[in-house]
Protein backbone atom coordinates (compact mmCIF):
# COMPACT_ATOMS: atom_id res chain seq x y z
CA UNK A 1 0.00 0.00 0.00
CA UNK A 2 1.22 3.16 -0.69
CA UNK A 3 1.74 6.57 1.39
CA UNK A 4 -0.45 8.59 -0.23
CA UNK A 5 -3.18 5.90 0.34
CA UNK A 6 -2.35 5.84 3.92
CA UNK A 7 -1.72 9.50 4.89
CA UNK A 8 -5.11 10.73 5.40
CA UNK A 9 -5.95 8.08 8.52
CA UNK A 10 -6.34 9.56 11.93
CA UNK A 11 -5.85 7.94 15.07
CA UNK A 12 -8.92 9.30 17.86
CA UNK A 13 -6.71 9.42 20.92
CA UNK A 14 -9.71 10.02 23.44
CA UNK A 15 -10.34 5.67 22.06
CA UNK A 16 -7.82 5.11 25.01
CA UNK A 17 -8.90 7.55 27.08
CA UNK A 18 -6.26 10.46 26.34
CA UNK A 19 -7.50 14.14 26.27
CA UNK A 20 -4.98 15.61 23.69
CA UNK A 21 -5.40 18.92 24.59
CA UNK A 22 -4.33 19.17 27.99
CA UNK A 23 -0.66 19.07 28.86
CA UNK A 24 -0.82 16.65 31.65
CA UNK A 25 -2.75 13.49 30.55
CA UNK A 26 -4.42 10.36 32.41
CA UNK A 27 -5.24 7.20 30.76
CA UNK A 28 -7.87 4.85 31.76
CA UNK A 29 -5.48 2.82 34.48
CA UNK A 30 -4.75 6.43 35.94
CA UNK A 31 -1.42 6.65 34.69
CA UNK A 32 -0.02 10.16 33.83
CA UNK A 33 1.69 11.23 30.64
CA UNK A 34 3.00 14.27 30.40
CA UNK A 35 2.35 15.60 26.83
CA UNK A 36 4.87 17.23 24.71
CA UNK A 37 4.54 20.49 22.61
CA UNK A 38 5.24 19.77 19.10
CA UNK A 39 4.44 23.21 17.88
CA UNK A 40 8.21 23.57 18.93
CA UNK A 41 10.37 21.03 17.33
CA UNK A 42 12.68 22.24 15.06
CA UNK A 43 12.92 19.66 12.48
CA UNK A 44 8.98 19.89 11.96
CA UNK A 45 8.95 16.05 11.03
CA UNK A 46 5.61 14.81 10.75
CA UNK A 47 7.31 12.00 9.05
CA UNK A 48 9.17 11.00 12.19
CA UNK A 49 5.87 9.31 12.79
CA UNK A 50 5.44 7.38 9.94
CA UNK A 51 5.49 3.69 9.34
CA UNK A 52 8.47 1.62 9.02
CA UNK A 53 9.37 1.13 5.17
CA UNK A 54 8.46 4.82 4.46
CA UNK A 55 10.86 7.64 3.92
CA UNK A 56 12.31 8.77 6.38
CA UNK A 57 12.90 5.40 7.19
CA UNK A 58 13.03 6.17 11.31
CA UNK A 59 11.11 2.69 12.00
CA UNK A 60 13.57 1.06 9.79
CA UNK A 61 14.28 0.83 6.31
CA UNK A 62 11.94 -2.30 5.43
CA UNK A 63 7.94 -2.19 5.96
CA UNK A 64 8.03 -5.87 7.02
CA UNK A 65 11.95 -5.50 8.71
CA UNK A 66 12.90 -8.94 10.31
CA UNK A 67 9.51 -10.41 10.24
CA UNK A 68 10.28 -12.13 6.95
CA UNK A 69 14.19 -11.78 6.97
CA UNK A 70 16.38 -11.62 10.05
CA UNK A 71 18.96 -9.20 10.49
CA UNK A 72 22.29 -10.50 8.71
CA UNK A 73 24.91 -12.43 11.22
CA UNK A 74 27.83 -12.16 10.69
CA UNK A 75 30.48 -14.27 12.93
CA UNK A 76 34.29 -14.16 12.18
CA UNK A 77 36.15 -17.47 12.81
CA UNK A 78 38.64 -17.16 15.20
CA UNK A 79 41.28 -19.22 13.81
CA UNK A 80 44.83 -18.35 12.58
CA UNK A 81 44.30 -21.26 10.23
CA UNK A 82 43.40 -19.75 7.12
CA UNK A 83 42.40 -23.23 5.72
CA UNK A 84 40.10 -23.45 9.50
CA UNK A 85 38.52 -20.14 8.74
CA UNK A 86 37.69 -20.98 5.26
CA UNK A 87 35.72 -24.50 6.35
CA UNK A 88 34.06 -21.99 8.80
CA UNK A 89 32.76 -20.04 6.21
CA UNK A 90 31.99 -23.35 4.16
CA UNK A 91 30.55 -24.48 7.13
CA UNK A 92 27.88 -20.99 7.62
CA UNK A 93 27.07 -21.22 3.72
CA UNK A 94 26.10 -24.72 3.94
CA UNK A 95 23.66 -23.79 6.71
CA UNK A 96 22.00 -20.91 4.15
CA UNK A 97 24.39 -18.08 5.51
CA UNK A 98 24.06 -15.66 2.40
CA UNK A 99 26.82 -13.15 3.49
CA UNK A 100 30.48 -13.70 5.25
CA UNK A 101 32.28 -10.87 6.69
CA UNK A 102 35.71 -10.75 6.07
CA UNK A 103 37.81 -8.65 8.56
CA UNK A 104 41.63 -8.43 8.23
CA UNK A 105 44.27 -6.12 10.17
CA UNK A 106 47.97 -6.80 9.07
CA UNK A 107 49.15 -5.76 12.31
CA UNK A 108 47.19 -8.04 14.09
CA UNK A 109 47.76 -12.22 13.93
CA UNK A 110 43.98 -13.36 14.16
CA UNK A 111 42.44 -13.38 10.70
CA UNK A 112 45.27 -11.35 9.52
CA UNK A 113 45.25 -11.68 5.29
CA UNK A 114 49.10 -10.46 3.81
CA UNK A 115 48.70 -11.17 0.50
CA UNK A 116 46.72 -12.55 -2.63
CA UNK A 117 48.25 -16.09 -1.98
CA UNK A 118 46.65 -16.10 1.43
CA UNK A 119 43.32 -14.53 0.21
CA UNK A 120 42.89 -17.32 -2.64
CA UNK A 121 43.35 -20.23 0.38
CA UNK A 122 40.90 -18.09 2.82
CA UNK A 123 38.36 -17.90 -0.42
CA UNK A 124 38.81 -21.38 -1.23
CA UNK A 125 35.54 -22.62 -3.17
CA UNK A 126 33.83 -20.38 -1.74
CA UNK A 127 30.78 -19.27 -4.13
CA UNK A 128 31.42 -15.59 -4.51
CA UNK A 129 29.00 -15.43 -7.11
CA UNK A 130 26.43 -16.66 -4.90
CA UNK A 131 26.86 -14.58 -1.68
CA UNK A 132 27.79 -11.16 -0.11
CA UNK A 133 31.05 -10.00 1.21
CA UNK A 134 31.47 -7.69 3.88
CA UNK A 135 35.14 -6.25 4.03
CA UNK A 136 36.12 -4.97 7.29
CA UNK A 137 39.84 -3.54 8.51
CA UNK A 138 40.67 -0.35 10.86
CA UNK A 139 43.23 0.77 8.30
CA UNK A 140 43.05 1.71 4.53
CA UNK A 141 40.37 0.18 2.90
CA UNK A 142 42.28 -0.28 -0.11
CA UNK A 143 44.81 -2.66 0.16
CA UNK A 144 42.29 -5.31 1.95
CA UNK A 145 39.35 -4.95 -0.90
CA UNK A 146 41.88 -4.37 -3.88
CA UNK A 147 43.33 -8.33 -2.95
CA UNK A 148 40.07 -9.41 -2.28
CA UNK A 149 39.07 -8.01 -5.90
CA UNK A 150 42.56 -9.99 -7.38
CA UNK A 151 42.05 -13.52 -5.82
CA UNK A 152 38.16 -13.53 -6.69
CA UNK A 153 39.56 -12.85 -10.66
CA UNK A 154 42.14 -15.62 -10.28
CA UNK A 155 39.90 -17.75 -8.86
CA UNK A 156 37.75 -17.36 -11.93
CA UNK A 157 34.96 -14.94 -11.22
CA UNK A 158 33.77 -12.49 -12.96
CA UNK A 159 33.66 -9.01 -11.65
CA UNK A 160 30.22 -8.08 -12.27
CA UNK A 161 29.23 -10.83 -10.13
CA UNK A 162 30.72 -9.96 -6.94
CA UNK A 163 28.66 -8.41 -4.24
CA UNK A 164 29.06 -7.00 -1.21
CA UNK A 165 29.77 -4.12 0.98
CA UNK A 166 32.78 -2.23 2.47
CA UNK A 167 32.91 -1.43 6.18
CA UNK A 168 35.58 1.35 7.15
CA UNK A 169 36.14 4.56 8.75
CA UNK A 170 37.81 7.06 6.78
CA UNK A 171 39.08 9.42 9.66
CA UNK A 172 40.65 6.83 11.68
CA UNK A 173 43.41 5.65 9.10
CA UNK A 174 44.22 9.72 9.00
CA UNK A 175 44.69 9.74 13.13
CA UNK A 176 46.46 6.45 13.09
CA UNK A 177 49.00 7.43 10.84
CA UNK A 178 50.28 10.39 12.70
CA UNK A 179 49.51 12.69 9.99
CA UNK A 180 51.10 10.75 7.20
CA UNK A 181 47.93 9.60 5.65
CA UNK A 182 45.89 12.91 4.88
CA UNK A 183 42.37 13.30 5.11
CA UNK A 184 42.53 14.47 1.19
CA UNK A 185 44.46 11.73 0.23
CA UNK A 186 41.61 9.57 2.28
CA UNK A 187 39.12 11.33 0.05
CA UNK A 188 40.46 10.95 -3.21
CA UNK A 189 40.98 7.23 -1.99
CA UNK A 190 36.94 6.85 -1.42
CA UNK A 191 36.53 8.46 -5.19
CA UNK A 192 39.01 6.28 -6.71
CA UNK A 193 37.37 2.90 -5.20
CA UNK A 194 33.43 4.73 -5.94
CA UNK A 195 34.54 4.77 -9.62
CA UNK A 196 36.49 1.91 -10.28
CA UNK A 197 33.89 -0.02 -8.40
CA UNK A 198 31.09 1.38 -10.39
CA UNK A 199 32.60 0.53 -13.52
CA UNK A 200 33.57 -3.07 -12.94
CA UNK A 201 31.35 -4.26 -9.51
CA UNK A 202 28.46 -2.23 -9.66
CA UNK A 203 26.96 -5.13 -7.19
CA UNK A 204 29.32 -3.76 -4.20
CA UNK A 205 28.16 -1.65 -1.93
CA UNK A 206 31.67 0.82 -1.78
CA UNK A 207 31.08 4.08 0.52
CA UNK A 208 31.04 3.86 3.97
CA UNK A 209 29.71 6.37 6.80
CA UNK A 210 31.69 5.70 10.47
CA UNK A 211 30.55 6.85 13.82
CA UNK A 212 33.79 5.28 15.29
CA UNK A 213 36.39 7.65 15.47
CA UNK A 214 33.80 10.24 16.89
CA UNK A 215 32.40 7.73 19.25
CA UNK A 216 35.99 7.57 21.23
CA UNK A 217 36.09 11.05 21.65
CA UNK A 218 33.54 11.13 23.59
CA UNK A 219 31.05 13.52 21.62
CA UNK A 220 27.99 14.04 22.99
CA UNK A 221 25.01 11.91 20.86
CA UNK A 222 23.80 14.91 18.41
CA UNK A 223 27.91 15.51 17.88
CA UNK A 224 28.34 12.31 17.11
CA UNK A 225 25.46 11.99 14.67
CA UNK A 226 25.92 15.35 13.52
CA UNK A 227 29.64 15.19 12.33
CA UNK A 228 29.12 11.21 11.22
CA UNK A 229 26.46 12.61 8.88
CA UNK A 230 27.95 15.85 8.04
CA UNK A 231 30.77 13.80 6.97
CA UNK A 232 28.99 11.63 4.70
CA UNK A 233 26.94 14.14 2.79
CA UNK A 234 30.44 16.04 2.48
CA UNK A 235 32.01 12.75 0.90
CA UNK A 236 28.91 12.07 -1.23
CA UNK A 237 28.97 15.95 -2.92
CA UNK A 238 32.79 15.85 -3.70
CA UNK A 239 32.89 12.37 -4.89
CA UNK A 240 29.12 12.52 -7.27
CA UNK A 241 29.79 13.20 -11.15
CA UNK A 242 27.14 12.84 -13.89
CA UNK A 243 27.72 9.23 -14.18
CA UNK A 244 28.53 8.69 -10.23
CA UNK A 245 24.83 10.04 -9.23
CA UNK A 246 24.08 11.58 -5.83
CA UNK A 247 21.33 8.77 -6.04
CA UNK A 248 23.87 6.07 -7.44
CA UNK A 249 26.67 6.26 -4.84
CA UNK A 250 23.42 7.48 -1.65
CA UNK A 251 21.91 3.27 -2.44
CA UNK A 252 25.55 1.93 -2.50
CA UNK A 253 26.38 3.21 0.87
CA UNK A 254 25.97 1.57 4.51
CA UNK A 255 27.10 3.12 7.88
CA UNK A 256 29.24 0.87 9.59
CA UNK A 257 27.82 1.51 13.08
CA UNK A 258 29.77 1.07 16.40
CA UNK A 259 27.56 -0.40 19.38
CA UNK A 260 27.38 1.75 22.42
CA UNK A 261 26.88 0.58 25.43
CA UNK A 262 23.68 3.14 26.26
CA UNK A 263 20.98 1.06 25.05
CA UNK A 264 18.23 3.18 24.80
CA UNK A 265 20.53 6.45 23.64
CA UNK A 266 22.23 3.79 20.90
CA UNK A 267 18.22 2.54 19.58
CA UNK A 268 17.31 6.44 19.33
CA UNK A 269 20.72 7.66 17.93
CA UNK A 270 19.69 4.83 14.85
CA UNK A 271 16.20 5.74 14.45
CA UNK A 272 17.03 9.63 14.60
CA UNK A 273 20.02 9.21 12.19
CA UNK A 274 18.07 7.74 9.23
CA UNK A 275 15.30 10.04 9.70
CA UNK A 276 18.39 13.13 9.35
CA UNK A 277 19.88 11.30 6.61
CA UNK A 278 16.54 11.11 4.69
CA UNK A 279 16.21 14.77 5.43
CA UNK A 280 19.73 15.72 4.21
CA UNK A 281 19.69 13.50 1.18
CA UNK A 282 16.37 15.04 -0.07
CA UNK A 283 17.56 18.59 0.01
CA UNK A 284 20.07 17.21 -2.60
CA UNK A 285 17.01 16.17 -4.86
CA UNK A 286 17.49 12.77 -5.17
CA UNK A 287 15.09 11.24 -7.66
CA UNK A 288 15.29 7.42 -6.02
CA UNK A 289 13.04 7.02 -2.54
CA UNK A 290 15.21 3.93 -2.06
CA UNK A 291 18.53 6.32 -1.97
CA UNK A 292 16.93 8.38 1.40
CA UNK A 293 17.24 4.68 3.17
CA UNK A 294 20.36 4.43 5.49
CA UNK A 295 21.64 1.25 5.78
CA UNK A 296 23.21 0.65 9.21
CA UNK A 297 25.70 -2.75 9.63
CA UNK A 298 26.27 -2.77 13.58
CA UNK A 299 29.29 -4.16 15.32
CA UNK A 300 29.18 -4.63 18.94
CA UNK A 301 32.30 -3.07 21.25
CA UNK A 302 35.75 -5.00 21.38
CA UNK A 303 36.00 -5.78 25.43
CA UNK A 304 39.40 -6.07 26.32
CA UNK A 305 39.43 -9.48 28.01
CA UNK A 306 41.27 -12.36 28.61
CA UNK A 307 40.52 -15.35 26.55
CA UNK A 308 39.32 -17.49 30.15
CA UNK A 309 37.06 -14.54 30.99
CA UNK A 310 35.46 -14.51 27.45
CA UNK A 311 32.38 -15.74 28.60
CA UNK A 312 31.79 -12.52 30.63
CA UNK A 313 31.96 -10.66 27.96
CA UNK A 314 28.47 -11.76 26.69
CA UNK A 315 26.59 -10.17 28.91
CA UNK A 316 28.07 -6.28 27.75
CA UNK A 317 27.99 -7.47 23.74
CA UNK A 318 23.93 -8.48 24.63
CA UNK A 319 23.10 -5.17 25.53
CA UNK A 320 24.75 -3.61 22.57
CA UNK A 321 23.65 -6.13 20.22
CA UNK A 322 19.38 -5.74 21.59
CA UNK A 323 20.57 -2.22 20.98
CA UNK A 324 21.29 -2.41 17.72
CA UNK A 325 18.41 -5.04 16.67
CA UNK A 326 15.74 -2.87 18.54
CA UNK A 327 17.72 0.24 16.60
CA UNK A 328 16.78 -1.60 13.33
CA UNK A 329 20.10 -2.43 11.94
CA UNK A 330 20.65 -4.64 8.90
CA UNK A 331 23.58 -6.44 9.85
CA UNK A 332 25.19 -7.34 13.27
CA UNK A 333 28.55 -8.80 14.09
CA UNK A 334 29.87 -9.25 17.64
CA UNK A 335 33.10 -8.67 19.02
CA UNK A 336 34.26 -11.15 21.80
CA UNK A 337 37.73 -11.69 22.88
CA UNK A 338 39.18 -15.18 20.70
CA UNK A 339 38.82 -18.16 22.04
CA UNK A 340 38.32 -21.79 20.41
CA UNK A 341 34.87 -22.20 21.49
CA UNK A 342 33.87 -18.14 21.20
CA UNK A 343 32.37 -18.56 17.69
CA UNK A 344 29.94 -20.84 18.49
CA UNK A 345 28.68 -19.07 21.16
CA UNK A 346 28.69 -15.61 19.15
CA UNK A 347 26.60 -17.80 16.87
CA UNK A 348 24.26 -19.33 19.74
CA UNK A 349 23.93 -15.68 20.57
CA UNK A 350 22.64 -14.65 18.01
CA UNK A 351 20.37 -17.51 17.36
CA UNK A 352 19.08 -16.79 20.77
CA UNK A 353 18.27 -13.43 20.01
CA UNK A 354 16.26 -14.76 16.88
CA UNK A 355 14.40 -17.49 18.45
CA UNK A 356 14.15 -16.78 22.36
CA UNK A 357 14.00 -12.86 22.02
CA UNK A 358 10.98 -13.18 19.41
CA UNK A 359 12.93 -9.82 18.28
CA UNK A 360 11.75 -10.72 14.66
CA UNK A 361 8.17 -11.01 15.74
CA UNK A 362 7.30 -6.79 15.56
CA UNK A 363 8.50 -4.18 13.68
CA UNK A 364 10.38 -1.36 15.47
CA UNK A 365 9.16 -2.94 18.58
CA UNK A 366 10.00 0.58 20.92
CA UNK A 367 7.49 2.55 18.43
CA UNK A 368 5.31 4.52 20.51
CA UNK A 369 7.27 4.25 23.85
CA UNK A 370 7.03 8.09 25.16
CA UNK A 371 10.51 7.82 26.55
CA UNK A 372 12.06 6.42 23.33
CA UNK A 373 9.83 8.43 20.84
CA UNK A 374 10.88 11.73 22.77
CA UNK A 375 14.73 10.81 23.20
CA UNK A 376 14.65 10.34 19.25
CA UNK A 377 12.79 13.40 18.14
CA UNK A 378 15.54 15.17 20.93
CA UNK A 379 18.34 13.84 19.67
CA UNK A 380 17.08 14.56 16.34
CA UNK A 381 16.73 17.86 16.53
CA UNK A 382 19.89 18.33 18.46
CA UNK A 383 22.02 17.23 16.36
CA UNK A 384 19.68 19.31 13.30
CA UNK A 385 21.00 22.31 15.26
CA UNK A 386 24.52 21.45 15.32
CA UNK A 387 24.33 20.36 11.48
CA UNK A 388 23.01 24.30 10.94
CA UNK A 389 26.13 25.30 13.38
CA UNK A 390 28.33 23.33 11.29
CA UNK A 391 26.96 24.67 7.93
CA UNK A 392 27.20 28.50 9.56
CA UNK A 393 30.75 28.49 10.67
CA UNK A 394 31.64 26.98 7.17
CA UNK A 395 31.26 23.16 6.91
CA UNK A 396 32.27 19.94 8.22
CA UNK A 397 36.16 20.16 6.78
CA UNK A 398 37.55 22.71 9.07
CA UNK A 399 36.14 20.93 11.84
CA UNK A 400 37.28 17.69 10.96
CA UNK A 401 40.95 19.18 10.04
CA UNK A 402 40.92 20.61 13.59
CA UNK A 403 40.26 17.41 15.13
CA UNK A 404 42.62 15.62 13.16
CA UNK A 405 45.46 17.64 14.48
CA UNK A 406 44.38 18.14 17.95
CA UNK A 407 44.26 14.08 18.12
CA UNK A 408 47.92 13.64 16.49
CA UNK A 409 49.01 16.50 18.79
CA UNK A 410 48.07 14.53 21.72
CA UNK A 411 49.49 11.29 20.20
CA UNK A 412 52.64 13.04 19.95
CA UNK A 413 52.69 14.13 23.38
CA UNK A 414 52.02 10.88 25.11
CA UNK A 415 54.81 8.39 25.41
CA UNK A 416 55.90 6.52 21.93
CA UNK A 417 54.22 3.08 22.16
CA UNK A 418 56.42 0.84 21.11
CA UNK A 419 57.16 -0.45 17.33
CA UNK A 420 54.83 -3.69 16.67
CA UNK A 421 56.58 -6.77 15.80
CA UNK A 422 56.79 -7.65 12.47
CA UNK A 423 55.26 -10.57 11.43
CA UNK A 424 56.66 -13.07 9.54
CA UNK A 425 55.12 -13.63 6.06
CA UNK A 426 55.79 -16.85 4.02
CA UNK A 427 57.67 -16.51 0.64
CA UNK A 428 55.01 -15.35 -2.04
CA UNK A 429 55.38 -18.00 -5.15
CA UNK A 430 56.40 -16.21 -8.51
CA UNK A 431 57.12 -12.82 -6.47
CA UNK A 432 59.03 -10.69 -8.36
CA UNK A 433 61.21 -8.28 -6.51
CA UNK A 434 61.17 -5.92 -9.70
CA UNK A 435 58.32 -6.10 -10.78
CA UNK A 436 56.84 -5.54 -6.87
CA UNK A 437 58.68 -2.54 -6.72
CA UNK A 438 57.65 -1.01 -9.68
CA UNK A 439 54.08 -1.62 -9.39
CA UNK A 440 54.77 0.07 -5.80
CA UNK A 441 55.89 3.06 -6.86
CA UNK A 442 53.73 3.67 -9.76
CA UNK A 443 50.12 3.49 -6.88
CA UNK A 444 52.89 6.00 -4.41
CA UNK A 445 53.18 8.42 -7.89
CA UNK A 446 49.58 7.61 -8.62
CA UNK A 447 48.03 8.93 -5.51
CA UNK A 448 49.54 12.10 -6.28
CA UNK A 449 49.10 12.02 -9.49
CA UNK A 450 45.09 13.30 -11.31
CA UNK A 451 43.80 10.88 -13.38
CA UNK A 452 45.10 7.91 -12.28
CA UNK A 453 42.58 5.20 -10.40
CA UNK A 454 44.21 4.19 -7.17
CA UNK A 455 42.27 1.46 -6.64
CA UNK A 456 43.27 0.08 -10.08
CA UNK A 457 46.81 0.48 -9.49
CA UNK A 458 46.58 -1.60 -5.91
CA UNK A 459 44.84 -4.60 -7.77
CA UNK A 460 47.98 -4.34 -10.08
CA UNK A 461 50.26 -4.47 -7.16
CA UNK A 462 48.64 -6.98 -5.56
CA UNK A 463 48.78 -9.22 -8.42
CA UNK A 464 52.38 -8.60 -8.74
CA UNK A 465 52.21 -10.16 -5.15
CA UNK A 466 53.34 -7.41 -2.99
CA UNK A 467 51.90 -7.62 0.78
CA UNK A 468 48.61 -5.71 1.71
CA UNK A 469 51.53 -4.34 4.37
CA UNK A 470 53.78 -2.67 1.32
CA UNK A 471 50.65 -1.51 -0.53
CA UNK A 472 49.60 0.31 3.02
CA UNK A 473 53.15 1.63 3.27
CA UNK A 474 52.97 3.09 0.13
CA UNK A 475 50.32 5.28 0.72
CA UNK A 476 51.90 7.29 3.20
CA UNK A 477 54.64 8.31 1.03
Amino acid sequence: MKRKDLQHLKIDSTLFGIQSSSPVTTTIEDIVIQQTDRTEDNLALEDFHYAAGFAPYVRGISPTLYVQQPWQSNQVPQSSSLEKCNQIYRNQIQQGQTEIMLISNPSQEQNAIHSIEEMKVLLNQLPLHEIAVSLYTDESILPLLACYLAAAEELGFEGKSLSGHVQYDLLLTVLTSNGLYTLETAHRIVADLNEYMHQNHPKFNAISLSNKVFQSLNLTADQELAYSLAHGIDQIKAISTPVLSIDYLATHLSFAWSADFHHFTTIAKMRAARGIWAKLLKALNVKNEQALALSIRTQTLPIPLDPNEALEALGPATIEATAAIFGGTQALHLQLPPTPSIGLTAGQMQRFLVEELKSCKTVDPWAGSYYVEKLTLDIANKTWETLQEIERTGGIQPILNQLIQTQIAKQLAEEPKPSPVALAVDPIPSRQTQEVEKALFKLSKGVQTPGENVLALAIEAVKARATLREIHQALLR
